[in-house]
């Protein structure tokens, strides 16, 4: 008695200890399955989802007291000056040359970028002349930066100044004048790439084009300013080709010029990405392994199947296991598969331990339903769309099971009982007669055919032991067994007779 009692205090707690470690393993996945090298490597490409900002145009009416005064600031005034800020026209081609790498256990889709950006600045105030500032700001975070001109009207300008963080360019400007800017470059970056537009003024011709080379299957986000066009074509034999278009007229935006490229995760990515419907259900797996081990007992009960606590431990033990299996599954293989091949392992073993334990007739649909209804729609409808339907659809199949089992119970083991039956006479007498019948004996003395109560331990007629009779837990038919043989199943139905 001591041993299986201790063997059972001690499946409990391991089967504690593996919950709350499990669900601590899951409230935090970046803190606990990232390598120090790989939380580095991750910040560094998040750095390199290249932003490139429309240039900036300032525009001065001359040098008063030794400084430059702004024109949108100093002369609010003046017609024509609001008009007159920043490029009319914006055209850019960005190509995208991409490829997966991975660094540090950490994947990510790497591009080369090809950019080109032409732009129109034009004056139009009411001042004779003035001093026009132009910076071209490059994407924060570069580690690569090459093949960088600066071109105004077809030639590289005197006294522009380049740096890692900009282009600067001065010139003096008169009412008029009218400048084509060009800015080309190539750098290394990473996931996405963003145009900033300005979102303050009206935009008289925008001409985007982003072309990606090398994989399939970007996106322009909901967050980015609609493409007017898309092309997907092979260039080539050795590469796919996605080009992405947005062109408009006289626009004022709202949004960015966004692509986002494909993206093939790692594993830690993988379970990162899947934390919190992971940790949800980390949360709600003790209720559920309490509830399967609650109703796999009562299944049982209701068949005529005892077995002992440790054998329910044991199966609460392996119907956890699915959680884990499914998290770090899906860090190898996308989830669909991951919890497919979650589901038939445990209710594999959950099968077979339960067949080997309780016999393969009896047990088998019960460990298959079971499972199917804690694992299948309660625990994995958790985590989908449908979760509503799902969790119902479980619960009506739980109940269902249960009534049906005590209806089957309750009907295989009738019980003598009395009715009581009242009738009105035709002449309105409200008088009641109360009648009573006595259930029909269901069972007879085997050595005198005496009828015999169902609370007789011996006849009374002949006053033979009479307890020898056996009912069997599965269709509820009583059987007498001489006490010299060993029935092991039941005449009627087959079934295994219970202990």
């Amino acid at each position: 008695m001591v041993k299986r009692w201790l063997s059972s205090a001690v499946l409990f707690v391991m089967l504690g200890v593996l919950i709350i470690t499990y669900i601590g393993i899951t409230s935090d996945f970046a803190a606990k399955i990232y390598t120090p090298g790989q939380q580095q490597a991750f910040l560094v490409h998040q750095r390199l989802n290249l932003t490139q900002a429309a240039p900036v145009s300032n525009f001065y009416l001359g040098y008063v007291g030794g400084k430059l005064v702004n024109l949108e600031s100093d002369q609010v005034d003046a017609p024509g000056v609001a008009a007159a800020m920043g490029a009319t026209d914006c055209r850019v081609r960005a190509t995208l040359a991409a490829r997966y790498e991975e660094v540090e256990g950490v994947a990510a889709t790497v591009y080369d970028l090809d950019f080109e950006g032409a732009y129109t600045l034009r004056y139009a105030g009411a001042l004779p002349t003035t001093t026009l500032e132009l910076i071209f700001p490059f994407p924060a975070g570069l580690d690569t930066l090459n093949e960088v001109y600066f071109l105004v009207d077809g030639e590289e300008p005197a006294g522009v100044q380049y740096s890692l963080d900009n282009i600067t360019w001065w010139t003096e400007m008169a009412s008029g004048d009218e400048r084509e800017v060009v800015v080309r470059y190539r750098a290394r970056g990473v996931g996405s790439f963003r145009y900033a537009l300005e979102h303050s003024r009206r935009l008289e011709n925008l001409d985007v084009e982003i072309a990606v080379q090398g994989l399939s299957g970007s996106e322009v986000p909901d967050g980015s300013l609609p493409t007017t066009a898309f092309e997907d074509a092979e260039d080539g034999e050795q590469f796919a080709r996605e080009k992405f278009a947005w062109r408009y007229a006289a626009l004022i935006a709202d949004r960015d010029v966004l692509v986002e490229l494909p993206a093939r995760p790692g594993f830690a990515q993988r379970v990162e990405e899947l934390q919190e419907p992971l940790h949800d259900l980390s949360l709600a797996s003790p209720l559920l392994v309490a509830c399967f081990a609650g109703c796999l007992a009562g299944v049982h009960y209701l068949t005529g199947v005892r077995l002992p606590l440790t054998h329910y431990l044991l199966a609460g033990l392996g119907f956890f296991l699915f959680y884990p299996a499914l998290t770090f599954l899906s860090g190898v293989i996308e989830l669909p598969l991951a919890a497919a091949v979650a589901l038939v392992v445990v209710t594999g073993l959950l099968v077979v331990f339960l067949g080997y334990a309780a016999g393969w007739r009896r047990a088998w649909w019960q460990a298959l339903l079971l499972s199917a209804v804690f694992l299948g729609l309660f625990s994995l409808g958790m985590m989908g769309q449908w979760r509503g339907l799902l969790l119902t659809a479980g619960g009506l199949l739980l109940v269902g099971t249960f009534m049906l089992l005590v209806a089957r119970r309750r009907g295989a083991n009738p019980r003598p009982h009395t009715s009581d039956l009242t009738e009105e006479s035709e002449a309105g007498d409200e008088s009641a007669v109360e009648l009573e019948e006595a259930a029909s004996p269901v069972r007879y003395c085997p050595h005198c055919g005496a009828e015999l109560d169902e609370t007789f331990a011996f006849c009374p007629a002949c006053g033979r032991d009479a307890r020898p009779f056996h009912c069997c837990p599965a269709c509820g038919a009583e059987h007498y067994v001489s006490p010299e043989v060993e029935l092991n199943h039941c005449p009627a139905c087959g079934e295994r007779m219970g202990e």
